[in-house]
């Protein structure tokens, strides 16, 4: 603002400031650049925005968010006098502190505290209170964002301006990439990030170059020459994006560089240490040389104490080889450190300093962060929720960028380096062939001078000629291959500098100009011994064409009447077959039918045998079971009779004996009686002996009767019995029975069915035979 008014200034609280007195400002030291006014700067500037349609008042905003940037670079923080956390009480940070939060528009108080504590967020809230570290790391974070909103803002303006219509397709566009970055005393997280996109862009340039003229040779059926090898940077970028290394196994992967460093941003006591260490621990195969080829330095390893030590400088030693990494990148190693890669890869803003820039008084502030919460909210819309990085949010734009390159036909200007130390006049030719082997224009120039780098289409080569004096009658011939052909023939060109695909003609480098220089002769005729070469070669082609339809055609004769014939020899041997498959299959058909006859027949016969010896069998044991239950009729009946005799010859007996006794025992009483008349004691003795004796006989006689009638009631019993189980055993016989005749008669149903089914188609006669056989069989085994 070395140009801005005394109004202005004030406005900006910058007074007489210079630009030494700002810390940001000074730290190059260079504060004048010859040939340069600040003040017409400053005017071009100002002349610049007016173009862009931004009013005094939106220009005065913006100068002021910038002046607030310089006054926050001069705070300078300060333990407190607890040791706990940090202040800004100093005379020192006072005028920069007001300063700055007047032209933010915020309180003094608010602007501190954000800076210097932090709010926890949660059910139990408290305040944080920000160490030194922290409390610098916050204001850098409120510094770069806010100057990144501004250039947004700036950038979007310029773009409004343009007045680009929406409806467009097809536009130009102009893509300045960031140059290869490699510092001398130290390469740190920008130049990673910056030489990143540069690998990422040059994996563009080489599948926009090379890979789609392979698929265009391909397409066209033009020989691509296989000794050419184009760099391929595929295992560096799988190193810092992560995924599936190059050579490894289907199912493997690996987080890339970036990956780990989001990882160690969001532990809560990560460290660069830290993130060194999983880095050469995620990547060993690239660092003992795996994923670089064969004769290639590893894609990582540790930066080499000779070259350390040559640098000679204090930012290279020990110390700081031991947090640094080296990556072999397509222009060359780079050796970075990671000191301050968590602080710069977290510079987002924490919640205070977010409400402190949302509540701030400043319009062009407020518009200018709910622009950025909004893009927030759009670029964590589908994504899991997690911290937003540096290195996150840049990958993402950078995939943006190239889904829109893919999408376009890009044109590429290689700048190449002359020397390392860019002065004039010195030029390095090894320096320049490494850039240029880097990236890829040797490889392009091989392509270029082995392969076919002009061509053109059939039509553009027809509507480039077929106006020229002499080659109207020629033109007839149409944008053909033939055409073509038969120019580069009469011009003279050799075969080998041009190649005929199958839509376009290729042409060596060099030989595409000669054709320009025939065409634009001014106002003289293609000579006549070029056209009486194209057209003897177009006749010839013609007679060649001739030739080759007659021999087609005869051709074409010989193979219809030959088809003819195959097919008519084809007919008949299929009608021969069919007709010899018929008679084979009618014979096998009365073979098989004979055959199912005669096992029928057998079947037949074997199942009436069976039910023959089955019937035979059930009537000798009706038989035995009849005689048996009459044999033991007439036993009963015997043995009853003989029971009944010997009963009744006992009772007889019985009675004889009885009459006996009792005679017997009456002639004693008489005795008894007469001799007791004579003599009562001795008679009297012997008659009651007598009596006595009477009475044993007559209880034995009663035992004996009563021994037989038992007897009696017991084979009466046993008779029961037998008679019982022969009554089963019969009805047994007759159940069985039963059951044989009707599975004969089931039998009988089912032969019948079958001999119906498998004599289908006989004659009348012959089904009227079968069934009478039939029935004279079923009559034959009902009889027996």
């Amino acid at each position: 603002m070395a140009g801005a008014t005394a109004a202005e200034r004030a406005a900006c609280h910058l007074g007489s400031a210079a630009a030494a007195d700002f810390a940001c400002l000074a730290q190059s030291q260079c504060f004048k650049i010859e040939g340069v006014s600040d003040e017409g700067a400053y005017a071009g500037t100002k002349q610049a925005m007016a173009v862009l349609c931004i009013d005094d008042a939106t220009q005065l905003q913006v100068m002021q968010l910038v002046a607030a940037l310089l006054h926050l670079g001069n705070l300078s923080f300060e333990p407190s006098g607890d040791g706990d956390g940090v202040s800004l009480q100093s005379e020192a940070n006072a005028a920069s502190v007001d300063a700055a939060s007047a032209l933010l528009g915020v309180q003094t108080q608010r602007l501190v505290a954000a800076l210097t504590t932090q709010v926890a967020r949660g059910s139990h809230g408290f305040t944080k209170l920000l160490r030194l570290r922290e409390a610098q790391a916050a204001r850098d974070s409120l510094m770069k964002s806010v100057y990144a909103l501004l250039f947004s803002w700036v950038v979007d303006r310029c773009k409004d301006s343009i007045g680009t219509d929406a409806h467009v397709r097809r536009t130009i566009g102009i893509l300045d990439i960031y140059g290869f970055e490699n510092f001398e005393s130290i390469n740190g997280f920008e130049q990673l990030c910056i030489n990143f996109a540069n690998e990422k862009l040059q994996k563009h340039f080489v599948e926009s170059v090379f890979h789609q003229e392979k698929l265009l040779y391909e397409s066209e059926r033009v020989p691509w020459p296989e000794h050419i090898v184009f760099p391929d940077n595929t295992a560096l970028l799988t190193l810092l994006e992560g995924g599936k290394p190059v050579g490894a196994a289907p199912n493997t992967s690996a987080l890339g560089l970036f990956s780990l460093l989001d990882e160690e941003t969001s532990i809560p006591h990560g460290s660069d240490a830290a993130f060194l260490t999983k880095v050469y621990a995620a990547h060993e195969d690239a660092s003992a040389g795996a994923g670089a080829g064969a004769g290639l330095a590893p894609l990582l390893s540790a930066p080499k104490t000779s070259a350390v030590a040559k640098k000679g400088t204090a930012a290279h030693s020990g110390a700081h080889r031991a947090n640094s990494f080296v990556l072999q990148h397509f222009a060359g190693e780079v050796c970075y450190n990671v000191s301050s890669f968590l602080e710069r890869n977290n510079e987002g803003l924490h919640a205070d300093l977010k409400a402190l820039l949302r509540d701030c008084d400043s319009k062009l502030m407020r518009s200018l962060i709910g622009d950025a919460v909004d893009e927030e909210d759009s670029f964590s819309r589908g994504r899991r929720r997690q911290r937003e990085t540096v290195c996150s949010k840049f990958r993402h734009e950078l995939e943006g960028l190239l889904s829109v390159l893919g999408c376009t036909i890009s044109h590429f200007i290689k700048c190449v380096k002359p020397s390392r130390g860019q002065r004039q006049g010195d030029f390095d030719g090894r320096y320049v062939l490494k850039q240029l082997q880097c990236g890829g224009m040797t490889a392009a120039v091989q392509v270029m001078a082995i392969g076919y780098p002009s061509r053109c289409t059939f039509g553009d080569l027809h509507e480039l000629f077929k106006d020229m004096p002499g080659l109207s009658k020629l033109a007839a011939f149409g944008p053909t291959a033939r055409f073509c052909r038969a120019l580069m023939t009469a011009v003279g060109m050799a075969e080998h500098e041009y190649f005929i695909g199958l839509s376009r003609i290729f042409f060596r480098a060099g030989q595409i100009g000669f054709l320009d220089r025939l065409r634009r002769l001014p106002g003289q005729p293609i000579p006549q011994d070029v056209l009486d070469a194209m057209l003897r070669y177009l006749i010839r082609c013609r007679w060649r064409s001739a030739i080759s339809t007659t021999i087609c055609t005869v051709r074409a004769r010989a193979h219809l009447l030959s088809t003819r014939r195959r097919r008519c020899l084809r007919r008949a041997v299929r009608l021969r077959l069919r007709l010899a498959r018929t008679w084979v299959a009618r014979a096998s058909v009365v073979r098989n039918r004979c055959r199912a006859t005669l096992i029928q027949r057998h079947a037949r016969g074997r199942a009436a045998r069976r039910g023959l010896t089955r019937a035979r069998r059930a009537a000798v044991l009706l038989q035995a079971r009849a005689r048996a239950a009459r044999c033991s009729e007439i036993y009963v009946t015997t043995r009853r009779a003989t029971v009944s005799a010997q009963a009744a010859a006992r009772r007889l007996a019985a009675r004889k004996a009885v009459r006996a006794l009792r005679a017997l025992i009456a002639l004693r009483l008489n005795s008894a009686l007469a001799i007791a008349r004579f003599g009562r004691g001795q008679l009297g003795r012997r008659k009651a002996v007598a009596v006595r004796r009477l009475k044993s006989a007559i209880r034995l006689q009663s035992a004996r009767r009563r021994a037989v009638a038992s007897r009696y009631t017991h084979v009466l019993r046993e008779l029961r019995a037998t008679t019982r189980i022969q009554s089963r055993q019969r009805s047994l016989v007759a159940r069985r029975v039963a059951a044989v005749l009707r599975a004969q008669a089931r039998l009988r149903v089912e032969t019948t069915a079958a001999v119906a089914v498998q004599c289908h188609g006989r004659g009348w006669q012959e089904r009227r035979r079968l069934e009478l056989r039939r029935a004279c069989a079923s009559g034959t085994l009902q009889r027996v």
